[in-house]
C-alpha cells in the first residue's frame, strides 16, 4: 500500500525543474520560488504527511488498545458473572425447603392430626345428638 505522501505525490505529475536565471523569460504562468522557499515548502509537505501517518498509527495503537481492553473487562465481567451462577445455583441445592424440614413437617402432622380427632369428635357427638335415623 502507498504511503500517503506517495498517494499525493503520484497525483500530480511534477514538471521537470529547469534552470532560469534573472531576467530570462519562463515557459509557463504562475509563482516562482526561490530554491530555498521551494525546498522549505517541500519540507512543510513531507512534515505534513508524515504527521498525518503518524497521527493515523497512532490512533490505530490507541483503539486496538481500547479493543483490547474492553474486551478483557468484558471477559472478566462474564467470568464473574458464571461464578455468581455458580454460587447461586449451590445455594440453591444446599437450601432446605420448608416442606423437607423436620420441625416443619412435625409441627403440620401434629396439626392435622389434631384436627382429625376433634374432626371426629364432632361428627360422633353430632351423631349421638341427632340419635338414629327414623327409617
Amino acid at each position: 500500500m502507498p504511503s500517503a505522501a506517495q498517494t499525493i505525490r503520484s497525483e500530480k505529475p511534477e514538471p521537470s525543474p529547469s534552470q532560469i536565471e534573472k531576467g530570462e523569460p519562463a515557459p509557463f504562468d504562475g509563482i516562482l520560488y526561490t530554491t530555498v522557499q521551494a525546498l522549505r515548502i517541500s519540507l512543510r509537505e513531507e512534515r505534513c504527511v508524515q504527521r498525518a501517518e503518524l497521527d493515523i498509527a497512532t490512533a490505530r495503537k490507541r483503539h486496538a488498545i481500547e479493543i483490547e481492553a474492553a474486551t478483557a473487562a468484558a471477559a472478566i465481567k462474564a467470568e464473574a458473572n458464571d461464578a455468581r451462577i455458580a454460587l447461586l445455583e449451590r445455594q440453591l441445592a444446599e437450601a432446605n425447603p420448608w416442606h423437607s424440614s423436620p420441625p416443619i413437617v412435625a409441627t403440620v402432622a401434629a396439626t392435622l392430626t389434631v384436627a382429625a380427632v376433634v374432626l371426629a369428635v364432632v361428627i360422633v357427638h353430632n351423631t349421638q345428638r341427632l340419635g338414629p335415623p327414623d327409617g
